[in-house]
């Protein structure tokens, strides 16, 4: 298990991948011996969401470190894994000015144990900007189409089938406003292993207010599944009444170190600018490992008005996620 450290201290910071340890990075003694700590070690949460190249080849930018290190760590490391991420921050590094960068991958290309992953980093660094360009979500609406030609009764056997077909099942029943829907997620005998319906939060997000007066009564229920579907409706559809049990829902995924979870409550909680849990979004924002829910946490504070907002932003400023980065520039009117 990953040790993030204190969030107050600047390897707490670092590891979090937050824009605070970047500011502080020119006066720490050991920064150079942490940022390199954090290329031979991925400490991502999340691997699959949370970013961390560009972040790290900004920082070895800022300190003006030695690549040598890093190529010493990618002569001596055989696993695929460890090779992939500190390939990942050299390919960034020419992007931010280290123009060496480009030679390290080149040696690693045509001597490394994983060859192929060099390439394969120079390739994906190359193409994210057209991909960032791409029109997000044509597959979806691809399938969207095609669900709306399928017949209720079709879309009922596709949900007794389960699987994949189940969860866009249930989706386009939300789409047209089914309201079974909730008759559905009510159902223990559609649960998988993890206590889940896929698809079923898309489906209620789907039904709108309709699914909130049913929301509130799961969420005084005791059945820990119906309780994060009513996360999901209130946060989206509820309104100031429902502040309390999105505040509450906070506090328990934060205290369970649920981030994914965490991030509803706290989108609904900005959207309704709930300025009593200010100071948990807060507490949220700094001690989150998962950097991804960054996002969320800083959208809501400064949707709340909080007096630690304009800080925040400024810090995100330096965030190690890009979409984190964008929030911070819209609130702080930064090109």
């Amino acid at each position: 298990m990953t040790d993030y450290d204190s969030p107050a201290t600047f390897r707490g910071q670092l590891r979090r991948g937050r824009g605070i340890a970047v500011q502080r990075a020119t006066t720490e003694p050991h920064a150079a011996e942490m940022v390199y700590e954090c290329v031979f070690e991925d400490v991502r949460w999340d691997r699959l969401c949370d970013t961390r190249g560009g972040y790290l080849a900004g920082l070895i930018h800022r300190l003006d470190l030695s690549l040598a290190p890093i190529e010493r760590r990618l002569a001596a490391a055989e696993d695929l894994q460890t090779v992939e991420y500190c390939l990942d921050v050299l390919a960034h590094l020419p992007f931010v000015g280290r123009a060496d960068a480009a030679s390290v991958l080149r040696r690693y290309a045509a001597e490394g144990r994983h060859r192929q992953a060099a390439l394969d980093a120079i390739a994906d660094e190359v193409t994210a900007s057209r991909k960032a360009n791409q029109r997000p979500g044509a597959e979806r609406r691809a399938r969207r189409r095609t669900a709306a030609e399928v017949s209720t009764d079709e879309l009922d056997r596709d949900i007794a089938a389960g699987g994949r077909e189940r969860a866009l099942a249930l989706e386009e029943l939300g789409r047209r406003g089914d309201q079974r829907v909730m008759d559905f997620a009510e159902q223990t005998c559609l649960y998988n292993a993890a206590a889940w319906i896929p698809g079923m939060s898309r489906a209620l997000g789907h039904l709108g207010t309709a699914a909130v007066p049913r929301a509130r009564a799961w969420s005084a229920g005791d059945n820990p599944t119906l309780a994060h579907f009513a996360v999901t409706v209130l946060a989206e559809h509820g309104d100031v009444g429902d502040v309390e049990i999105l505040h509450a829902a906070l506090n328990s995924y934060v205290a369970e170190e649920d981030w994914c979870g965490a991030e509803k409550p706290a989108r609904g909680l900005g959207r309704l600018g709930a300025q009593e849990a200010i100071s948990d979004l807060m507490a949220a924002w700094e001690a989150t490992p998962h950097s991804l829910a960054r996002v969320d946490f800083l959208q809501a504070l400064i949707a709340c008005r909080a007096p630690q907002a304009a800080a925040c932003a400024e810090e995100g400023l330096f965030d190690c996620e890009p979409e984190v980065q964008q929030i911070a520039r819209a609130s702080t009117d930064r090109p």
